[in-house]
C-alpha cells in the first residue's frame, strides 16, 4: 500500500533515521489501527492522501505521526528542502504547519554550535593527524591521533557554553510568546470554525478541518478539488456559502492580531 508521512519523506528524499518511525501510515481501502511491538501502523482511506510534496506529507507527518527530530534534522540538512521550505512559508505565511516546519528548521540548525568546535580545532590544528587505525580499551576503532589531551581538558570540562544558553532561551522565549500564542490563536479559531460548521453539517472533526484548511488556502472559496472530494458541496449548492461565512467569520479575529 502507499506509504504517506515520514515514510514517503524517507523515500522521496533518501533520508533513513537511526530510530525508527513509531507510526507508519499508509493508504488503504479502510480505516484501521494495529500495532507490531512498539510500532503503530496506521491505515487511511483514498481521501486522506496529501499532495505529493514536501507541505503535504510533512504536514501529514505533524498532523497525524507526531514529531520525529532525528529526522527533521537530517531532512533539513538538504540544501532542496531548504528551497522548498522557504516557498512554503512564502505561499501560506500564516499557515500552522507552514509555521511550524520553519520553526522546527530555525531550532534544529542553529550554527551557533561552531563556536565552540571550530575554535577548538583551530587551537589544536597542529597536534592532531590521522594515521595508522588502532583499536581502543572500549573496542571502538579509531585513526584520529591526538597529542593535546592534557591541555585540551580544561576546554572541555568548562566550555564557554554562554552563546549556547542565549540561543536556546531565546528559542523558548520565541515558543512561549509567540509561536504558542499563534498556535492557540489558530485552535481556538479552527474549533470555533468546526462548531459553526455542525449546525448545519455533521462530519468527523478530521474532514472538517480538512475542509477548513482547504478553504482558507484557496482564497475562501471552495476548490474543485475539494467538491471531487467531497461531492455533498454539489448536492447541496448553499453548503459553499455557508462554510465559507463560517470559517471567515472564525478567523477573523485571528487575522486582525
Amino acid at each position: 500500500m502507499p506509504q504517506v508521512g515520514y515514510q514517503w519523506l524517507s523515500n522521496t528524499y533518501g533520508v533513513v533515521p537511526v530510530h525508527p518511525f513509531a507510526v507508519r501510515s499508509e493508504i488503504g481501502r479502510v480505516r484501521s489501527t494495529s500495532t507490531d511491538g512498539d510500532i503503530r501502523r496506521e491505515i487511511y482511506p483514498e481521501a486522506y492522501r496529501p499532495a505529493a510534496n514536501l507541505p503535504g506529507h510533512l504536514g501529514f507527518a505533524f498532523r497525524c505521526e507526531g514529531i520525529h527530530l532525528e529526522f527533521l534534522a537530517r531532512l533539513y540538512a538538504l540544501p532542496a528542502v531548504r528551497s522548498e521550505l522557504e516557498a512554503w512559508i512564502a505561499r501560506e505565511p500564516t499557515g500552522a504547519y507552514a509555521r511550524r516546519a520553519c520553526f522546527f528548521y530555525e531550532w534544529l540548525m542553529p550554527q551557533v554550535l561552531e563556536r565552540f568546535s571550530r575554535p577548538l580545532m583551530q587551537h589544536y590544528a597542529d597536534q592532531y593527524t590521522f594515521g595508522k587505525t588502532k583499536i581502543a580499551a572500549d573496542g571502538v576503532e579509531y585513526n584520529l591521533h591526538f597529542q593535546g589531551y592534557d591541555d585540551a581538558l580544561p576546554a572541555w570540562r568548562y566550555p564557554d557554553l554562554t552563546a549556547h544558553v542565549v540561543y536556546l532561551a531565546d528559542v523558548i522565549d520565541a515558543t512561549l510568546t509567540h509561536e504558542m500564542r499563534v498556535e492557540a490563536r489558530f485552535l481556538h479559531a479552527n474549533d470555533k470554525a468546526r462548531r459553526a460548521i455542525k449546525e448545519f453539517l455533521e462530519a468527523p472533526d478530521t474532514d472538517l478541518d480538512r475542509i477548513i484548511r482547504s478553504i482558507r488556502q484557496n482564497g475562501n472559496s471552495v476548490s474543485n478539488s475539494l467538491r471531487k472530494r467531497y461531492p455533498i458541496f454539489d448536492e447541496r449548492p448553499e453548503l459553499s456559502t455557508q462554510i465559507i461565512e463560517a470559517v471567515t467569520d472564525a478567523f477573523s479575529d485571528e487575522n486582525h492580531e
